[in-house]
């Protein structure tokens, strides 16, 4: 190849490299245990999940989320629902210097009763504002049995 097709060549790799930069997604995975309860209590956890371990209350997990794009694309909540009156729900806040909020509520709400299995509550476009944060609020203890929330999975762009 000859050096000016090599030059033209280098060159038009660094345009698409520095334009396609601005539309990269950065992935992110939160682990529970990175998640406060909000009562003041310290969260119980099992390998890296949060769990309610409280027999007759719901709890609250408040989990700080980085914000270090323009805004939320998407994501979901990892979760383990055994709550016998009451579902996992979570909401993703996002909140300005200025007192501008955002506020989506996506709940996680298995028809067919408790499950074993982990289930995920997908959630989707958050606009861009100076933080983020989720809450999620876990079942109350189902005869020894635990609802979890394992990670928050997050899609920014």
């Amino acid at each position: 190849m000859r050096p000016n097709h090599l030059l033209k060549l280098t060159a038009a790799a660094a345009v698409v490299s520095a334009t396609t930069g601005a539309f990269a997604t950065d992935t992110k995975d939160y682990p529970g245990v990175t998640c406060v309860q909000l009562d003041g209590s310290v969260a119980a956890n099992l390998y890296g999940a949060v769990y309610n371990s409280f027999p007759s209350t719901s709890q609250d997990f408040m989990c700080p989320l980085v914000r270090d794009a323009t805004n939320i694309n998407s994501g979901y909540f990892k979760v383990i629902d055994h709550g016998a009156y009451t579902r996992v729900s979570c909401t993703i806040n996002a909140e300005s210097a200025y007192g501008g909020t955002f506020s989506g509520d996506w709940y996680y709400n298995l028809t067919g009763g408790t499950s074993d299995n982990w289930q995920t509550i997908p959630f989707f476009s958050v606009d861009a504002y100076d933080y983020y944060y989720a809450i999620c609020t876990l079942p109350a203890e189902n005869f020894g049995v635990y609802s979890y929330l394992d990670n928050i999975h997050v899609v920014e762009n």
